[in-house]
């Protein structure tokens, strides 16, 4: 790698902001279908059916789905672990439908944050950390495990 070259950290933090109790008492009522997820809910789409909408986009996240509900639900791993297994698998097909799982994720905390609390910008979920010289801009998400 060049030493002028932009360095790039990408970090996934499923959690903070999207609690269950989100909504407030003066603001619209939140809709239940789409309460902020646990980590282990995240691929749980038979005990999330509206998650699947969102997943539906998404091949790699159809494929990896069952082994990450699975482990998540037993608990053998954590989200981390897995993802950063499927990123550096030897076969390339895994790696190609991991790299499917950024975007869902990216997507699914929109969704909820739009559909849960009617939230009208649910851009603002998403914020960019400080930026430090020649890192590019990174994004953050965080979902309660």
């Amino acid at each position: 790698m060049s030493p002028n070259a932009p360095r790039v950290r990408i970090g996934v933090i499923l959690g903070a902001g999207a609690s269950a109790d989100a909504s407030n008492p003066g603001g619209p009522p939140a809709d239940a279908r789409w309460r902020p997820p646990l980590a282990k809910d995240l691929f749980r789409f038979d005990a999330h059916p509206n998650y699947w909408e969102v997943a539906s986009g998404y091949r790699g996240v159809r494929v990896l789905s069952p082994e990450l509900a699975e482990v998540l639900a037993a608990g053998s791993a954590s989200l981390e672990e897995k993802l950063t297994e499927f990123a550096t698998h030897s076969d390339q097909r895994i790696r190609e439908h991991f790299r499917q799982v950024p975007p869902y994720l990216r997507d699914l905390i929109l969704s909820v944050t739009a559909q849960y609390s009617r939230n009208t910008s649910p851009g603002r979920a998403i914020f960019p950390l400080s930026a430090e010289p020649g890192v590019r801009e990174r994004k953050t998400f965080r979902a309660r495990r």
